[in-house]
């Protein structure tokens, strides 16, 4: 009788171990869909965004555009924006841009596709050289008004998603390793014929 709950009690950690492996936390939504086309740019001018497009490229899927400075403009005959958010004070510099100047973008960027109805998924990749104090501006303006939110498993980033939650009604998914972003992008992604990921 010992012996058979004990087993059960295994049984049942072995379950919550692996239903919970790989996401930390979600509050994501089951209308949340990310419709083609979409396109990418960045927030805060790190290299992120390119990152991005080669996890995508493991699926055999390609935004309709790539480009670390899309404006508004490039939104038309647009159904989803995605932004991935990583501050880069160098690049700024080698671009003639101040912080301002790129908050300035992505406050036009996000009026623009809400006006539109254009779906806004915020993204941050985790990587430790890209979250400063421009990341975390970034965030708190992107995030309230993001449709759907993806981030690497960061205490600092993760702090500030909760906090926000109280706040706003937000969709977000938390996982633990990089190659997971794209994971969870493509389970939203609709309209596109995915291949599977070879890393």
């Amino acid at each position: 009788m010992f012996n058979k709950k004990l087993l059960e009690f295994i049984f049942i950690l072995f379950i919550l171990s692996t239903s919970i492996m790989g996401v930390t936390e979600s509050t994501i939504a089951d209308e949340i869909v990310v419709e083609s086309p979409y396109i990418v740019t960045s927030a805060g001018q790190s290299n992120c965004y390119q990152l991005f497009n080669s996890i995508l490229k493991q699926y055999e899927v390609e935004p309709e555009r790539i480009n670390n400075l899309i404006v508004a403009e490039d939104l038309e005959n647009k159904n989803s924006l995605v932004l991935i958010i990583g501050g880069n004070y160098k690049n700024l510099k080698m671009l003639e841009m101040e912080p301002e100047d790129e908050m300035n973008r992505m406050k036009k960027l996000i009026a623009e596709a809400k006006s539109k109805n254009i779906k806004t998924v915020s993204i941050y990749l985790g990587q430790p050289e890209s979250f400063n104090n421009l990341s975390k501006s970034l965030m708190r303006s992107i995030f309230p008004i993001s449709d759907y939110i993806i981030v690497v498993d960061s205490p600092e980033v993760n702090e500030l998603l909760f906090v926000l939650e109280k706040e706003y009604k937000i969709n977000f998914t938390i996982v633990d390793r990089l190659i997971q972003v794209g994971e969870t992008f493509i389970n939203v992604l609709e309209g596109e014929e995915v291949g599977v990921c070879n890393i």
